[in-house]
């Protein structure tokens, strides 16, 4: 029997569109690109991901190549704001809750972002919360 479900984040339990947030954001395709590389498609952005640095380490780590590249106040910018394009999933928070009423799967629990931020940044309940919620109860 398994104890616990790891899901993803980005792409899975919740929309994740970086390029549409960034032309919406800047309007500018060649900054958008530039701005994408030094946040989005950067290493640090990859092992932030991966859990391997702090959010700290990363940003800062960010914002020295973005200050080396002339983009610094664009990334700033991004990494101030960006946690609001994240979307939960309907479906997947349906799943969620369906498993955690189940016996077979009593832990779901996700891999990743902090995700109690998404919890002051979404219009609903985010998924996180409701697995939360769960094992508290």
């Amino acid at each position: 029997m398994y104890k616990s479900i790891v899901f993803d984040l980005g792409g899975v339990m919740v929309d994740f569109a970086p390029r549409a947030y960034l032309v919406d954001r800047i309007c500018n395709e060649e900054i958008e690109e530039q701005v994408y590389d030094l946040t989005f498609g950067s290493e640090e952005w990859k092992q932030l991901d991966a859990g391997l640095v702090s959010r700290f380490d990363g940003n800062q780590a960010m914002l020295r190549n973005a200050k080396a590249a002339g983009r610094e106040f664009e990334v700033q910018g991004v990494l101030d704001d960006w946690l609001h394009i994240l979307r939960p999933r309907r479906r997947m928070q349906e799943l969620v809750r369906r498993l955690n009423r189940g016996k077979d799967f009593p832990h779901v629990v996700y891999q990743g972002m902090e995700m109690v931020v998404c919890e002051e940044k979404c219009q609903e309940k985010c998924p996180y919360t409701l697995v939360q919620e769960h094992l508290s109860s």
